[in-house]
């Protein structure tokens, strides 16, 4: 692929895929990479790009790509590696980083941070991936091309699609991260099968390339123990509960609330009740065992947790959706509007720190006992 096409896939991509947020966001890294924008009174020549008097944010980055289209592609790629992305599976890995620097001196895996010339491998079926490396993470990136047409606007489409690799070093996990694909470049009936290839494609690599040997992290265990419990931190948002009975049902809280309706709110009426009950033992013990019988005898297929908002984040909402694709591993979904990485750092991190701080230690303290 010659660099004025892959240009093409680039611009597309920006264009019509990202959201309104996500190219506020790439305007001002465009500028961090190097692309001077006039503001004010200032100016032009020596590179300046003049989008003054330009109102819509893609005729801005149309601009910044005329005569600084090196800078502009770079700076794309470089931001694929650290934004943020919809969908996400965690597994455990062991460490293979010696092999990785042989995989670069072959050329098998491009070096982003020490190749500034060149730009990403594009391909449609096995494409070689570009490597980073962050605060203790390696960023492994895939880029896929897809064409699509676009019946509202009668025109063709073309994607850049990254499928991206994290390696959390010091955590011994590695996150596969990837998007939604609309429905322009995939059937609709396609959709399940495309991220189940594009997940077992990461898993492959890493396992037949990277050498490294991936066990699933179960996340279902402890996301219900995460749930089970009052953190001050993270509650349980909501989930859906398939019964005994063939009955279903999605509980999910609102407002200002911090339980989940109907078993959350029977929860805790018990609790702040609680010197009421002593006297009709009977009756609280059969309301503690219809909760509980319900809890152990109805599968919740996915859950949601909410990680309440901070001085220094915003509130999160991720879903986990066990077994999906009929698969054993867990589908992470990160809710709401997302923009760098930081939040699904922080989600990664809890998780696997919970499993050690909680039911690691538990495990061992008992095998002690």
């Amino acid at each position: 692929m010659n660099f004025s096409e892959y240009k093409g896939f680039v611009l597309d991509t920006v264009l019509e895929t990202y959201p309104k947020y996500s190219r506020i966001t790439l305007l001002k890294d465009l500028e961090a990479c190097g692309i001077k924008i006039k503001k004010g009174t200032e100016g032009l020549g020596n590179g300046i790009v003049d989008i003054s008097n330009l109102f819509s944010d893609d005729d801005k980055i149309r601009e910044c790509f005329k005569d600084n289209d090196t800078k502009a592609i770079r700076c794309v790629e470089q931001y694929e590696f650290f934004r943020s992305y919809k969908y996400s599976v965690l597994f455990e890995y062991d460490d293979q980083e010696s092999l990785l620097k042989e995989l670069i001196s072959k050329k098998l895996v491009r070096d982003f941070d020490e190749e500034s010339e060149g730009v990403d491998d594009l391909g449609e079926t096995t494409p070689l991936p570009s490597m980073c490396e962050r605060e203790g993470k390696i960023f492994l990136k895939f880029n896929f091309a897809f064409r699509g047409y676009d019946p509202v606007k009668s025109k063709d489409v073309k994607l850049k699609y990254p499928l991206l690799i994290v390696l959390f070093k010091d955590l011994g996990v590695a996150e596969i991260r990837f998007d939604r694909i609309g429905s322009i470049f995939k059937d609709t009936k396609e959709f399940s099968e495309f991220y189940k290839r594009k997940i077992l494609f990461a898993k492959n690599w890493l396992s037949n390339v990277l050498k490294a040997n991936l066990k699933n992290l179960d996340l279902k265990v402890i996301v219900d123990n995460i749930k089970e419990e009052s953190a001050s931190d993270v509650i349980l948002y909501s989930q859906f509960m398939s019964m005994k009975t063939g009955a279903k049902a999605k509980l999910e809280i609102g407002g200002d609330m911090e339980v989940l309706p109907i078993l959350g709110e029977l929860q805790q009426l018990i609790d702040d009740n609680a010197s009421l009950f002593e006297s009709v033992a009977e009756v609280k013990e059969l309301l503690d065992n219809f909760i509980q019988e319900i809890k152990v005898t109805s599968e919740t297929p996915w859950v949601q947790l909410c990680w309440k908002k901070t001085k220094e984040r915003k509130k999160m909402i991720v879903k986990f959706s066990h077994d999906i694709l009929d698969e054993q591993y867990t589908l992470l979904q990160h809710l709401g509007e997302q923009q760098g990485m930081e939040r699904m750092n922080y989600v990664t991190k809890y998780l696997v720190e919970y499993k050690r701080d909680h039911l690691e230690q538990a495990d061992s303290e008992s095998d002690s006992a």
